[in-house]
């Protein structure tokens, strides 16, 4: 029997990227996407928007509220080409975090609702996280073994805060005394942590397991000329161009590794590779231009990737998919998480 897995990226505001490729993804499966995938994993801003499936919303209201509320996470945005003004904050930034992670939880409220937990998604659930208390990694997920339900009463809006708590531009997240950093460093594209969570604690064969894995257009970060040898700090910090490097650098061994084990069952959509460079594809650029620029290169994916015939095979599948939900575990608050990570 199938086990779908859909992997959700990080990349900040580039989010709707994969928002909206969320969209055409559930016209097409004519159903919600919660009810076609037996598990998703996200990371960073894929984190909020797999939640998001997870507890029903539509796709379509994951793509509004990005766009309603990104100026908002960003505030920088609306005066980006005032030099004089970016210079005086790149000096202050230099010093705290860029931006309030109290608007991350406001948003996936504002998307999910105030009291939804993890113990209510209507599909599993894998969330990597690091605990910058600990020094370890720790994956935060739905109660689908009798060993994993320590989250299961953690509200979304909570989680999302540590999911998405990125190094310089949010502040540490602080869950049950514990403080939490973004996975994205590490972990941007998720879809190998789906396929552990799925054949060690879900105990499926490899040969039963589909991924999709919907990127946010950081792929391809802008490529150094060769005078850009001797780069500081603050010009790998720039436009966030030491983490865009690592997130496709993460992408690609995630996409190897995926494909030799799972062949033709392995599927990514991704924005196209001319986009690399385009000024307006920033983690934290949420401007009108830049949402426009973002719709237009996600539609443009899904048309391209929707004339595939392993897509169009896998949409099909997933319209007949059941997703099971004997998983669910009644027991709430376990006394502490799982430590044999990586999951």
């Amino acid at each position: 029997m199938p086990f779908t897995i859909l992997a959700l990226s990080g990349g900040g505001y580039l989010g709707l990227h994969e928002a909206v490729l969320l969209r055409e993804l559930e016209r097409a499966l004519h159903k919600p996407i919660g009810e076609a995938f037996d598990l998703i994993c996200g990371s960073s801003i894929g984190a909020v928007a797999a939640m998001a499936v997870a507890a029903g919303t539509p796709a379509r209201d994951i793509e509004a509220g990005f766009l309603e509320h990104g100026a908002r996470i960003f505030p920088g945005s609306r005066w980006r080409a005032i030099r004089p003004l970016a210079y005086v904050a790149s000096i202050r930034y230099m010093f705290r975090s860029r931006y309030r992670g109290e608007t991350i939880a406001e948003t996936v409220n504002a998307i999910i609702g105030e009291k939804f937990t993890l113990g209510m998604a209507r599909t599993r659930l894998v969330i990597p996280v690091i605990n910058a208390s600990t020094g370890r990694l720790e994956v935060i997920k739905t109660s689908h073994s009798a060993r994993n339900w320590y989250y299961a009463d953690m509200l979304m809006s909570e989680v999302a805060m540590a999911a998405t708590a990125a190094p310089t531009y949010f502040p540490l997240a602080d869950l049950r005394g514990q403080l939490y950093v973004d996975a994205g460093i590490f972990a941007n594209s998720p879809g190998m942590f789906g396929l552990h969570e799925a054949t060690h604690y879900c105990h499926v064969p490899a040969s039963d397991i589909y991924v999709l894995s919907l990127g946010t257009n950081v792929a391809n970060p802008r490529r150094l000329a060769r005078e850009k040898r001797s780069l500081g700090a603050l010009g790998w910090i720039k436009n966030g161009r030491l983490y865009a490097t690592m997130a496709s650098a993460q992408r690609e061994l995630t996409d190897n590794i995926l494909r030799h084990i799972l062949d033709d069952r392995y599927l990514r959509i991704e924005g196209t590779p001319d986009t690399a460079g385009d000024s307006l594809l920033q983690f934290d650029n949420a401007s009108l231009a830049a949402s426009k620029r973002l719709t237009e290169l996600a539609e443009r994916a899904w048309k391209d990737a929707y004339v595939r015939p392993s897509i169009r095979g896998l949409i099909q599948m997933l319209r007949e998919h059941e997703v099971d939900s004997a998983w669910r575990h009644p027991i709430l608050g376990a006394a502490e998480p799982e430590t044999d990570l990586p999951a």
